[in-house]
């Protein structure tokens, strides 16, 4: 039975040959290129290339529907740490009745958000891409909900603001890979 240390060391050793292999240390850098290289417009290409990359999968992502999973469970986990941060918020004793309501709200929302990336891992895997574009927005529309609860007046500061921005990125991101491979199946 392998131990954590030797399980660690090989794969790193795998992943060593995998990448001193001609071309292959390249098809995955490409294929996140080139989908990052599109939030160009957004100023978010270091943010998209940062997020794939923080998901080990990602050296191995064969094709766009491989990074299309990755990124929907980036959401998911986005989602899921981000609704356990709300939930120690919550316990805080000092934080005011509403700031306790917006942060109950986004606990919600959130809850959707891992819904809607659940949704959008179906769909993907069904190569119904417009639905996956659809939960993909809703993904961000729930995000911009959260954040919309904390600047009604009087406005305050969210603490959520940071991860609300991470999660609409990941959304960008779902959305230009399901838009590519419509594009590419000769859908669009």
């Amino acid at each position: 039975m392998a131990t954590p240390a030797s399980f660690s060391l090989f794969q790193f050793l795998a992943l060593l040959v995998l990448f001193s292999l001609p071309g292959c240390a390249n098809s995955y850098t490409k294929l996140v290129n080139r989908i990052c290289g599109q939030l160009k417009v957004y100023d978010m290409v270091d943010f998209c290339v940062e997020t794939l990359e923080s998901d080990s999968r990602t050296a191995t992502a064969a094709n766009l529907v491989s990074l299309g999973h990755i990124s929907l469970n980036l959401a998911i986990t986005n989602a899921t740490d981000t609704r356990v941060y709300i939930k120690q918020l919550l316990v805080d004793k000092a934080t005011g009745k509403r700031r306790r309501l917006c942060l109950k709200g986004c606990e919600e929302l959130y809850g959707n958000i891992f819904y809607d990336a659940e949704q959008g891992g179906k769909a993907l895997q069904e190569k119904k891409y417009e639905d996956v574009i659809e939960w993909g927005v809703a993904i961000a529309i729930e995000a911009d909900r959260c954040e919309e609860g904390f600047r009604l007046h009087p406005p305050m500061e969210s603490p959520l603001s940071q991860r609300n921005k991470n999660i609409i990125g990941i959304h960008l991101i779902i959305v230009y890979i399901a838009e590519t491979l419509i594009w590419r199946s000769g859908e669009l």
